[in-house]
């Protein structure tokens, strides 16, 4: 997750923070743009990147 950048336009679509990165994977990698993840209060506490989806998922073997 990466901190929140107003600058940066973020999809519609949001995830918990919680979130179990197997239950959300497909949504967030099908996004052109960067996904909100919200606390438990529903405040946007940063975005999660479809890269950074891959790097959880792939590790290293996504860059090679």
């Amino acid at each position: 997750m990466d901190p929140v950048d107003t600058s940066e336009e973020i999809s519609e679509f949001k995830v918990h923070k919680d979130a179990i990165i197997e239950t959300v994977a497909e949504a967030v990698l099908t996004e052109r743009k960067p996904v909100a993840v919200l606390d438990e209060n529903d405040n946007v506490v940063g975005t999660l990147h479809a890269s950074h989806v891959i790097k959880v998922l792939y590790g290293g073997h996504a860059e090679k």
